[in-house]
């Protein structure tokens, strides 16, 4: 199965408002782990555990602070760009990782952002970055084990990258770059939009 890429979800003079308001205005606050404490291949040499800052900006359907309208703002961009309805917004949070030079081919632990039925993630990039979001081969109910990435989407300003929920994925640090700043969005549509845009996970 292959996420979605849609490019330049909104025009660059907002990209670069968005990028703005998020550095000035965001309030982080620091988590031990980048997605809990998910199973994972303790065995793959490849992984690698980092704490990242999280903003939470929307909790089923809940504005959490003055960054959701902006959350809200992106949702209708994807969903125009998809021509999806969003039934429910489950989750919306900014990440922020920091520079790490031990994570060069590296990446943090595979994980799914939902098991519910027709969920889809997005990850917005609020600016040019490396650090991959990498995505696998697998999904719920799946154990995250002999995973094999189908694909490694570098962080590019004003894209966003679109998968199901239940699909494996992870981040990466950045090695090169001071930081990586990201959205990530877990969005309920229907079960007719949710099969326009994928299939089973095999």
């Amino acid at each position: 199965m292959q996420p979605i890429l849609l490019e330049n979800l909104c025009d660059f003079e907002l990209q670069n408002q968005i990028k703005a308001e998020i550095k000035k205005d965001a309030q982080f606050f620091y988590t031990e782990a980048t997605s809990g404490k998910p199973l994972f291949d303790i065995d793959d040499p490849n992984i690698l555990e980092s704490p990242q800052m999280v903003c939470p900006t929307v909790d089923k359907n809940e504005p959490s602070n003055e960054q959701a309208p902006l959350s809200f703002y992106l949702c209708d961009r994807i969903a125009e760009r998809l021509d999806v309805k969003i039934l429910n917004y489950a989750r919306i949070k900014i990440n922020l990782q920091f520079q790490n030079p031990i994570y060069k081919d590296k990446y943090n632990p595979p994980h799914l952002d939902s098991p519910f039925p027709n969920h889809i993630s997005a990850v917005y990039y609020v600016e040019d970055s490396d650090g991959d979001t990498i995505i696998f081969d697998k999904g719920f109910p799946d154990d995250p084990y002999d995973l094999t990435p189908i694909l490694r989407n570098p962080p590019k300003q004003g894209n966003a990258l679109v998968f199901p929920s239940k699909q494996f994925h992870s981040s990466s640090l950045p090695v090169e770059n001071s930081n990586r700043f990201i959205i990530n969005f877990v969005l309920e549509v229907s079960e007719n939009d949710y099969q326009k845009l994928f299939t089973k996970i095999d």
